[in-house]
């Protein structure tokens, strides 16, 4: 069957589409808010949370940054994780160190509950695929064998830890996969014991090294189930395709901050880059680094994409501030290559086009898909839905300027 598609005439307005570097600047939303802090976007919201790293606790912006409002008692310590729920974006849990217990909120940050009294702690993970969030890990801070495991939602905590073999460094950031299946990463200074990424597929009884990355923070795990580690002294990303049991170094030293990851809804994974003062991209299955957008007031020590108001929030080092960059990720001149292997999620994906006529791959796993043409300035040329396999034509006035095809469900 060939489709026809109409014409949209949609021309991207200054702030939705920029080519990297051109167009958009960043603006300054640090009025009312400490100058370090680690950054979360609530999902599905125009909202950000601050996490004060001078122990002041959380702060929430609904307005792009303009205005930030002091939310209700947790995160009385230096903030190390902010994690959302990803259905229920008024729930999130909160750790950091040096100050006030692990918590979290039901109600969009008003009121906080302490999980236990656990303190001191580098990174938290909850099971989402448990409906319930029963699961939840909570790891140590420079320590060895330290990691709390709850089944309860949080009400009681079992020290799993010492299960983790001897050998292994310091205990930092844990990743549950679901109720039996974790990730912790270890690393540390000289005399502290292997790094590596250590899993378990028996709730934490038996652990096997699987990486001898030295990962740490908080880790990224995509929308196509890839988990990004960052490693300690800039030492760039490990990641991981198949749950944790194999990993690569896709990107090595000298290239990133050691910093949580934020991925984009187009599935490209961005950092603050540690070459220059501003942002880096890369696909989710590439090894390169690009430099995106402007350069910063100082390097970026914390970034977050907010899906909503289609912005980047980013804090930079020095006290320089926080940040706030237009960037709509739907429009972007960057290709993401078609991918051919048996078993891989071909839910999305961009390729070029000539001629006045293109065809949706045929082994494209979602039956009906989107696709949405753009010219190479990032002019909205055309879109329609289309089955997989259909051959679609281009309408003959666009077609000269067709560039790029991005395919969705």
């Amino acid at each position: 069957m060939k489709r026809i598609l109409s014409c949209v005439c949609v021309i991207a307005a200054a702030g939705i589409f920029q080519a990297m570097g051109q167009a958009a600047t960043w603006v300054n939303v640090s009025a009312g808010l400490p100058t370090n802090v680690l950054l979360a976007a609530a999902p599905g919201k125009d909202r950000v949370i601050a996490g004060d790293k001078g122990k002041s606790g959380l702060y929430a912006t609904t307005d792009g940054g303009t205005t930030w409002t002091k939310l209700g008692s947790g995160g009385q310590n230096m903030v190390t994780c902010i994690i959302f729920d990803p259905i229920a974006s008024d729930t999130f849990w909160v750790c950091g160190i040096y100050g006030s217990a692990a918590c979290v909120t039901y109600d969009g940050g008003t009121t906080f509950q302490d999980l236990g009294t656990i303190s001191h702690n580098a990174g938290l993970s909850v099971d989402f695929t448990d409906p319930q969030r029963r699961t939840i890990l909570i790891g140590g801070h420079e320590s060895k064998q330290v990691l709390h495991k709850s089944t309860d939602r949080g009400a009681t905590f079992t020290e799993i830890g010492p299960n983790i073999p001897d050998s292994a460094s310091l205990v930092g950031a844990p990743l549950t996969l679901d109720s039996l299946t974790y990730l912790v990463a270890c690393a540390g200074w000289a005399g502290t014991g292997r790094n590596g990424i250590w899993r378990t597929s028996d709730g934490g009884t038996t652990w096997k090294m699987v990486s001898t990355g030295a990962a740490l923070s908080v880790p990224l795990v995509g929308s196509n189930g890839y988990i990004y580690y960052p490693m300690i002294y800039q030492s760039g990303l490990m990641r991981s395709t198949n749950r944790g049991v194999t990993w690569t170094n896709p990107v090595g030293f000298g290239f990133l901050y050691s910093q949580v990851p934020a991925e984009l809804p187009d599935g490209r994974i961005v950092s603050g880059s540690f070459k220059r003062r501003g942002l880096s991209v890369m696909n989710a299955g590439a090894v390169q680094m690009k430099d995106l957008g402007p350069v910063t007031a100082d390097s970026v020590i914390s970034v977050c994409y907010n899906a909503v108001r289609k912005s980047f929030f980013v804090c930079t080092m020095n006290g320089k501030g926080i940040y706030r960059l237009a960037y709509d990720s739907t429009v972007s001149s960057t290709k993401l290559p078609l991918q051919s292997a048996a078993g891989v999620d071909k839910s999305k994906a961009s390729f070029t086009t000539t001629g006045n006529t293109f065809t949706v791959p045929a082994d494209f796993k979602a039956k009906k898909v989107t696709a949405t043409v753009f010219s190479a300035e990032g002019r909205v040329i055309a879109r329609t839905k289309a089955a997989a396999g259909e051959r679609v034509m281009l309408p003959a006035s666009a077609s000269k300027n067709a560039s790029i095809v991005q395919i969705k469900p």
